[in-house]
């Protein structure tokens, strides 16, 4: 496992069109999923967030990768404001605060927004 933090804001990789960047976050995971090197944890914020809810097209990459030791988290405040958090479905409701702790560690930040 990859000392290595990634932080997700979006539930579509790219802006243009929407419908092509959830083609692309699908592929992302799926791949991550299957990948030698994953990352140590995975922060999910902003629209981010809804991919750790149930109804999710990537829930069943997240399990993957949290089975294989990758901490999931998801912000508090992200669920709450989106009225999402009777959803969320896998991994861990986190805060602020304990995403700046993790950035801030010995791990290198990927942001995926």
């Amino acid at each position: 496992m990859a000392d290595k933090t990634l932080i997700v804001t979006t539930d579509s990789i790219g802006s243009a069109n929407y419908e092509l960047g959830r083609v692309l976050m699908t592929s992302f995971f799926m791949n991550l999923a299957e990948s030698d090197e994953v990352p140590s944890s995975i922060h999910f914020l902003n629209e981010g967030a809804r991919l750790t809810c149930k109804d999710s097209n990537v829930i069943d990459f997240i399990a993957r990768l949290e089975q294989r030791g990758v901490s999931i988290t998801t912000c508090r405040t992200c669920l709450e404001y989106l009225d999402i958090e009777q959803d969320l479905a896998i991994g861990s409701i986190s805060t602020m605060f304990a995403t700046v702790a993790s950035l801030m560690g010995e791990a290198q930040a990927i942001i995926l927004a």
